[in-house]
């Protein structure tokens, strides 16, 4: 993973607690490699809040939460981008409550698409068997349980297609989120 100055500098200052420039450019010198380290360890105890999420036309970008850090990622954790603290870089403290909202409900819209990805896997199981026998059953049964196993499948692959909408949804919810997000961080 790709880990720039500018990062190692926000690591030291916002999470580390190392006050002054000066102070801030000695200690990542003395210490790169502790940098590097703590800096990854921080990562990887990160959540994933939304991924391929693209700010402004912008490229898209991973983002994760670890606290109240919000840390940019380029996908598939290649380079990391930037940490915004979320208490330091918002205008105020009503943005600060609003900012760790707009996280949570994130968090829980996450939550709801993993049960919903869970219950559209089984649903589509189920298709896929009722196709099967389809397949497997013409011309051995009669058209009347046929027709009910047929109706069956569409009912199916109908939950299904709900299934997708309500993950959309919360999907397309997630990512207005992150846009009042960011008109509430101050870009630093």
């Amino acid at each position: 993973m790709l880990i720039d100055g500018h990062v190692k500098f926000r690591f030291v200052q916002r999470i580390m607690g190392i006050k002054g420039e000066s102070e801030i450019n000695k200690f990542i010198t003395n210490n790169e490699y502790e940098v590097a380290y703590r800096i990854l360890e921080f990562v990887n105890n990160a959540e994933l809040l939304i991924e391929n999420y693209a700010p402004a036309r912008r490229d898209t970008l991973d983002y994760y939460i670890n606290n109240e850090t919000l840390i940019v990622m380029k996908p598939n954790k290649k380079e990391l981008v930037t940490l915004f603290d979320v208490t330091l870089d918002s205008d105020n403290k009503q943005n600060t409550e609003k900012i760790k909202q707009y996280v949570k409900k994130i968090k829980m819209n996450n939550n709801e698409i993993k049960g919903i990805k869970i219950k559209q896997s089984k649903q589509n199981t189920i298709s896929k068997h009722l196709e099967y026998m389809i397949n497997y059953l013409i011309g051995d049964i009669d058209e009347y349980k046929m027709d009910i196993i047929q109706t069956d499948l569409q009912h199916s692959i109908n939950i299904c297609k709900e299934y997708a909408t309500q993950e959309k949804a919360l999907r397309m919810e997630n990512r207005e989120l992150m846009s009042e997000m960011f008109k509430k961080i101050k870009k630093s």
